[in-house]
């Protein structure tokens, strides 16, 4: 791939939830009707509500999502939530971002290990 791995986001950059694994991860952790609202409010002309609906159940379902090349070509990026006592939910997510030729390779391995990490991060903060 000849397109470079680089990504560069500037403080107070948004970023609509609705794409890549850090969104869907936080957009899995809300209310049916709090994702309503980000959906309302989102330009959803790029992706079918229908086929992210079920995208959130699976992120919901295993505890992390993975994208290639969503945000950035030739990158794959795996994202955890890390859970909060206080916040009563999910408002934070830890990722891994890296090219998808190193780690499609090693997708199990690195999911496990980031899904351990989020556990602990949100243990830390209190959460079950």
């Amino acid at each position: 791939i000849s397109a470079p791995l680089m990504r560069i986001v500037t403080a107070g950059e948004q970023s609509p939830l609705i794409i890549g694994a850090t969104g869907r991860t936080l957009l899995a952790q809300m209310t049916d009707s709090e994702i309503e609202e980000v959906l309302a409010h989102s330009d959803c002309a790029k992706i079918d509500s229908v086929v992210l609906r079920n995208r959130i159940e699976i992120v919901r379902k295993r505890g992390y999502d993975v994208a290639r090349s969503e945000r950035v070509i030739g990158a794959t990026a795996i994202a955890v939530p890390i859970r909060h006592r206080l916040a009563g939910g999910a408002y934070y997510c830890m990722a891994i971002v890296a090219s998808s030729a190193r780690a499609d390779d090693r997708l199990e391995e690195l999911t496990y290990m980031l899904k351990k990490f989020g556990q602990m991060a949100s243990r830390e903060l209190g959460s079950n």
